[in-house]
C-alpha cells in the first residue's frame, strides 16, 4: 500500500454577480475582469411571462451590451423526453446566442442552464460560452441540450446579459462565477 494523497489546493467557484428577479425583460451581470479566466454563467428557475417563448444571452463591455446583427454565431443541439431524435439549429451570427427551445409558463415549467465563459476580461481571442440547459417545454414535454456560441470581437468583457427575446417579463436566478484556477 501507498500513502495517501493529500487533496489538491486552491480552486474554488467565487461568486462575482447574482441577481433574482421577480418580474422584468433582462437580467445584466457586471464584476467581470481578468481576475479569472474562466467564468460559470448559472440560470435556476427560470421562467417566461409568455408561453412558447425563449432566452437570449449576450455580453458586453463598459460601452454596454453588444446586439449587433452579427455578433454572435452559435450552435445549439437538443433532445427531449419524448423523442429519441436529436436536432439542432445553426447560425453564422445573430444579435444574440440563442440557446433553449420553446419554453413553457405553466406550473412546473421553465428552465435552467450552466455555461462557461472561456476567456478572462483581458483575453486575446473572442469570447466564447458553451454548456448545457434543461427545460419543460410549453407542451410539458422535458428537453436539454448544448450550446456553443462566440462573440465576434475581441472585446474587454466585463457583463454579461440575459434576457426574455419575447420582451415579455421573466423571473428566475442568474448569477456569475469566477472560477478560480490556483
Amino acid at each position: 500500500g501507498g500513502s495517501p494523497v493529500a487533496p489538491a489546493g486552491g480552486g474554488a467557484w467565487n461568486l462575482v454577480d447574482t441577481e433574482e428577479v421577480a418580474t422584468g425583460s433582462s437580467i445584466t451581470l457586471t464584476g467581470l475582469d481578468s481576475t479569472y479566466d474562466t467564468y460559470a454563467l448559472v440560470g435556476s428557475d427560470l421562467q417566461l411571462a409568455v408561453d412558447h417563448n425563449n432566452f437570449g444571452i449576450r455580453v458586453g463591455d463598459s460601452g454596454g451590451v453588444d446586439s449587433g446583427g452579427s455578433d454572435y454565431p452559435h450552435h445549439v443541439g437538443w433532445c427531449a423526453s419524448d423523442s429519441t431524435s436529436y436536432g439542432g439549429l445553426a447560425s453564422t451570427g445573430t444579435d444574440y446566442m440563442w440557446w433553449n427551445n420553446s419554453v413553457g409558463n405553466a406550473t412546473g415549467e421553465g428552465c435552467g442552464f450552466v455555461f462557461y465563459l472561456h476567456r478572462p476580461a483581458d483575453g486575446s481571442m473572442f469570447p466564447m460560452i458553451s454548456g448545457t440547459y434543461t427545460g419543460v417545454r410549453n407542451t410539458g414535454i422535458t428537453n436539454g441540450g448544448f450550446v456553443a456560441g462566440t462573440r465576434l470581437s475581441v472585446i474587454t468583457v466585463d457583463r454579461v446579459h440575459l434576457y426574455d427575446r419575447g420582451a415579455g417579463n421573466m423571473s428566475g436566478r442568474f448569477s456569475v462565477y469566477g472560477i478560480a484556477h490556483a
